[in-house]
């Protein structure tokens, strides 16, 4: 079996764009407005990261959480939690 060894050079350009542990999904969503909710677009690639999908979206919340504290600092996260309350029931009675 021949193994071939990347030589310092290779190695260099193949890891020249990546950061050590670390990788970063960056897009932009929409916005949107249907009159009564703000509604948030996510790019395909982030909900499939976050695993939301048409199928699960009644069962999963993005819960959003702003942090600020007395030294002025502003914290801002979101996390995918599993729903805890009923979806509301239309005006036809069907949830």
């Amino acid at each position: 079996m021949d193994v071939h060894k990347l030589k310092k050079e290779e190695f260099d350009l193949l890891t020249s764009g990546l950061k050590e542990n670390e990788e970063i999904i960056e897009e932009e969503a929409a916005l949107g407005w249907d009159g009564r909710n703000l509604l948030i677009r996510l790019p395909k690639d982030i909900a499939q990261f976050l695993e939301l999908s048409e199928h699960n979206r009644f069962k999963k919340n993005i819960k959003f959480t702003i942090k600020h504290d007395l030294e002025g600092i502003v914290t801002k996260s979101f996390d995918v939690v599993e729903r805890q309350t009923l979806k509301k029931k239309n005006k036809h009675g069907k949830k």
